[in-house]
């Protein structure tokens, strides 16, 4: 099927029928309600593993809905059913963390909140619109809760910690997730993307790269660096390192390496003990993932046999990310459900290099998976060029990105994102005339 044509683009509207509330006071109310709660979601974020607060503020407004609450699964995750006879189970997931990147939106609700981090104090802020996902997930659930007559089956809202570090998804399993939602009959997810808010962007198959965070630390014993060229220099092996990843990842369409962070020494004229960095490694597949990881740990050795006299560097994984693959029967039935609405849906786009461990909640549980990027920047930043490029990844560049300072979502994304959550889960529950 060929994708909407760019020049399609529109917004859908908050109030029309299909939101399921008819009366405009009652369509006011539930956007203040969902507008007030992504406010108050993206005022308070917390890093990975210490949404505490968060944690309570959905699991709260679950219970007020008239949902089943479980908390503290895998830590601070929050899961909410609401049985409503016979029929399937519809799991909707939504992440709970934010990044420690300090918001400089100006937005009058804007973070103001900091935290400590690898022995720093630094700014928080939901960077990445998981907010917005978390918000979208509890204004769909009001919606469902308020319209029981409609449909039939189990929601299941499940708020996730940790995704940024890969490390929340494999938590919640491990506290036993399936014995309380059983097996779903699809798992639902989205995310937000700099694209204008209302567009929507879907794909069955391989969805988002494989991934992985690593800290690569090289040590050696100190001295002058008047000495340097009979010291062992363990920055020098980070330097190395980098060039030789640059050799391995090279023009591959399959592959991508990025690097996060940097650390070393202490002062100019010391050869510091240990340098090191934290990067991230990518790839269309696992088995690429692999074979990358292997050849990292390679370079590593190489890189240390040239500056730290062969020590061996240590090397730690940070989190673990599978490609996630949407199911194509159940994607294509999203698909159709969001066509019928005003949303351009732009179908079959390229696979993504973002990570994401809903694909560890897919396999887990063994249900199928659909995931879709939302568009939730200011339609006003792009032009007709900027909109026919969109396809081709040409985000324009006075939009910002996820995880900037500057990204900014549109508040009428936010209840896009609801409709969306909405409108997928009803495509699965048995309708009930």
């Amino acid at each position: 099927m060929a994708p909407a044509k760019a020049e399609s683009y529109r917004v859908p509207a908050a109030d029309t029928p299909w939101l399921g509330v008819r009366e405009p006071e009652q369509a006011k109310l539930w956007r203040e309600r969902c507008l007030g709660m992504y406010r108050q979601l993206h005022q308070h974020p917390e890093l990975s593993g210490r949404e505490y607060r968060t944690a309570r503020v959905v699991a709260g407004r679950l219970r007020s809905l008239g949902f089943t609450v479980h908390e503290g699964v895998g830590g601070t995750g929050v899961v909410g059913k609401l049985a409503n006879g016979a029929g399937p189970t519809v799991l909707m997931r939504a992440e709970l963390d934010g990044l420690a990147v300090a918001e400089q939106t100006g937005l009058p609700y804007a973070s103001k909140a900091r935290a400590q981090l690898d022995g720093s104090e630094q700014g928080i802020s939901h960077a990445c619109g998981h907010d917005v996902h978390m918000a979208a997930l509890l204004a769909a659930a009001e919606k469902l809760a308020a319209h029981r007559r409609q449909w039939s089956g189990t929601a299941v809202a499940l708020f996730q910690p940790a995704e940024e570090t890969g490390l929340g998804a494999q938590a919640m399993l491990d506290d036993r997730l399936q014995d309380l939602i059983g097996c779903p009959r699809v798992l639902l997810a989205q995310h937000s993307s700099p694209m204008p808010a209302g567009v929507v962007t879907m794909r069955s198959g391989p969805v988002t790269a494989a991934g992985t965070n690593l800290d690569v630390t090289f040590s050696a014993v100190s001295g002058h660096v008047a000495l340097a060229r009979k010291v062992e220099n363990p920055a020098q092996a980070v330097g190395k390192l980098m060039a030789l990843l640059e050799e391995l990842t090279g023009q591959s369409a399959q592959l991508h390496h990025a690097v996060g962070k940097l650390w070393a020494g202490s002062g100019y004229n010391i050869v510091p003990e240990t340098a090191g960095l934290g990067l991230s490694l990518r790839a269309t597949d696992d088995e690429r993932l692999r074979q990358l990881v292997h050849g990292l740990r390679h370079a590593a050795a190489e890189a240390a046999a040239l500056h730290t006299q062969g020590r061996v560097p240590q090397i730690r994984t940070r989190g673990y990310f599978p490609v996630l693959c949407n199911d194509l029967e159940a994607t294509a039935q999203v698909h159709q459900a969001l066509q019928r609405l005003d949303f351009p849906v732009y179908w079959q786009v390229e696979q993504a290099w973002a990570c994401e461990d809903l694909g560890v909640l897919a396999r887990g549980l063994r249900t199928p998976a659909v995931y879709w990027f939302l568009g939730v920047s200011d339609p006003v930043l792009f032009s007709e060029a900027d909109r026919a490029r969109m396809l081709e990844g040409g985000i324009p560049q006075q939009v910002p990105a996820n995880h900037s300072g500057n990204f900014a979502p549109h508040l009428e994304a936010v209840l896009h994102g609801a409709i969306a959550m909405e409108t997928a889960a009803l495509a699965f529950f048995k309708e009930v005339s």
